[in-house]
This record gives C-alpha cells, sequence and structure tokens, in this order.
C-alpha cells in the first residue's frame, strides 16, 4: 500500500488497499501515522471482518473515505460437501493453518490429551505449512505422548484439502490473541470447513464471531482454554445428531454470507463508484500481451 499511495501520486490517479490482520494491529508495521495517512490519501479502504472495521474506524482521519467490511468469501461450488460423509473409526479431528502462535494449536495438542485420558479414541491431524511454531507443538505433542494421536501434515493442495475435510469427523481452530496485537480476521480455513458441512469448534476472538454463532452453526470457546476446548470436543464427539445440525447450518451460513461471487461483486462496486460509476476501457490486445 505505500508503493501503490506513491504510485498513484507520481500518476495522479486514486488508490485504494484492503487491510486484514496485523498490517492493521501491529505499531511496528504503521510507524507514526502512516496508516492513518494511508487511509486519509486512499479513495476507499475496504477490510474482512466488521472486527477489523470497528479498529479501522477509531484510526481514520476526519474527512476520509469510509472503511467497507467485505468478507473475502470462497469458491462455494470446489469447497462443497459429499453427498455422503463416511465416517470411519477412529474420529478425525482436524485443523488446518499455518504453525504460528496465533492458531493456538498448542492448546489443541493438551485438549487431544484430555480427551485420551478420558477415554476418547480417535486421531487429531493438524495440517500446515511449516513455520517455526511447528517445533513446539511438537514438544508439546512429546511432553503428553500423544504422537500416536496428533499428527502434524505438511501443506497441501486446495484440492487434496477439500478431501481431507471430507473424511473428517470435527473441525477446530483454537485463535488467540498475541501480547502483540496479532490475531486471525476471519481464518478461511474455518470457513471452508463450514462450507463442506463440518461442525467447528473455535474462539470467540476478533471476526471469527461473524461467522460462527455458538449452538447454530458451530461452537465457541473462550481461547487459551484447553479445558473448555475438549468439553466441546467431547460434545461433537459424543453426538451426531449435533454434529450434523451445526453443519448443516454451517453450510447455509456461508453460502447466504461468504460465497465469493457475492462478496467480488460488493467490490466491484467500489471499484466502479471510484471510477465515476462506468466500467473502465480495457485494455488492447497488445497491451494486454506485455
Amino acid at each position: 500500500t505505500t508503493v501503490a499511495m506513491f504510485a498513484a501520486r507520481l500518476a495522479n490517479l486514486p488508490f485504494s488497499f484492503t487491510a486484514h490482520a496485523k498490517d492493521i494491529y501491529l505499531g511496528e508495521l504503521n510507524p507514526k501515522d502512516l496508516l492513518p495517512r494511508k487511509m486519509n490519501r486512499a479513495k476507499f479502504v475496504v477490510t474482512c471482518t466488521e472486527a477489523n472495521k470497528k479498529h479501522l474506524d477509531t484510526l481514520r482521519p476526519e474527512g476520509a473515505a469510509p472503511v467497507h467490511a467485505i468478507y473475502h468469501g470462497l469458491d462455494t461450488g470446489l469447497f462443497a460437501p459429499p453427498s455422503r460423509r463416511e465416517e470411519t473409526p477412529p474420529p478425525l479431528i482436524l485443523s488446518v493453518g499455518r504453525f504460528v502462535e496465533k492458531k493456538g494449536f498448542e492448546y489443541l495438542v493438551e485438549a487431544c490429551g484430555m480427551l485420551r485420558d478420558r477415554g476418547y479414541t480417535f486421531q487429531c491431524q493438524i495440517v500446515g505449512g511449516t513455520d517455526a511454531y511447528q517445533q513446539t507443538v511438537q514438544q508439546r505433542i512429546s511432553a503428553l505422548r500423544l504422537e500416536e494421536v496428533v499428527i502434524l501434515r505438511n501443506a497441501v493442495t486446495q484440492e487434496q484439502l477439500r478431501d481431507i475435510y471430507a473424511a473428517s469427523t470435527v473441525f477446530a481452530l483454537p485463535c488467540q490473541v498475541l501480547d502483540n496485537g496479532d490475531r486471525d480476521g476471519i481464518p478461511n480455513v474455518l470457513a471452508e470447513a463450514m462450507a463442506m458441512r463440518m461442525p467447528v469448534v473455535s474462539t470467540n476472538i476478533s471476526g471469527i464471531p461473524e461467522l460462527v454463532t455458538s449452538g447454530h452453526n458451530g461452537l465457541l470457546v473462550p481461547p487459551r482454554d484447553a479445558a473448555a476446548l475438549a468439553e466441546a470436543l467431547a460434545a461433537l464427539l459424543d453426538d451426531p445428531f449435533l454434529r450434523r445440525r451445526l453443519g448443516q447450518q454451517a453450510r447455509t451460513t456461508i453460502v447466504d454470507v461468504f460465497d465469493s461471487r457475492r462478496n467480488t461483486m460488493r467490490l466491484a462496486e467500489l471499484f466502479l463508484e471510484a471510477v465515476g460509476g462506468q466500467p473502465p476501457r480495457p485494455a488492447p490486445v497488445e497491451e494486454l500481451s506485455c
């Protein structure tokens, strides 16, 4: 956005930007008044949650363009549930995300230890790209002797991930807000799991309650609370009817509110307004080929 701001000034053209997560919460990423300056000069600003919008509104200079909340959305055709979910024993608890601290994977590991100690038979898979936090998670698995229960997997393609969703019983993502303010907005993988008609368990932070209404289309627990997470997971493992009801409502929520085609059109309308309501002139073929 900094580059876009200066390029727009040089070219005498408007610019806009989208804000997501730590780029708006970490002070070191916006020294002095850099973020408010960007907001003041931009034609419009977009963010991906209402929680982010409220935060940005507190920083928005008087007279600056409004901030718009537009959810990312996803391809509800690609992430569509199987006609029949084949749940073969043991049950599979799935979590997906980069191995970074804000995902809260260590609390999921602790919750799995509690479930194991209560006599539950299951497997938990955490799928994510390699990162420094992965070692912390692996150490916690070893300390609790959960090597046969909790499996860490490397990142996969979206198509492969869709198949993993389809074979899983419950999705869990215990996100947390870090001391420096870093946090998730609405994790895409949470929406993907819900689109696959999976029952989900997450935490009541940031924009997640905008997606998950606890008891309606998923379950929410406090962050950094492994015991509460274990209780929610146990409730879902014990009750197939609860899993089915929450999963059906989850799919309905995604189709109604988070479909990418609908949300992309909202973004397109903002761009059209920025150029006077008329679609921009298509570039000549020779320019596109460059």
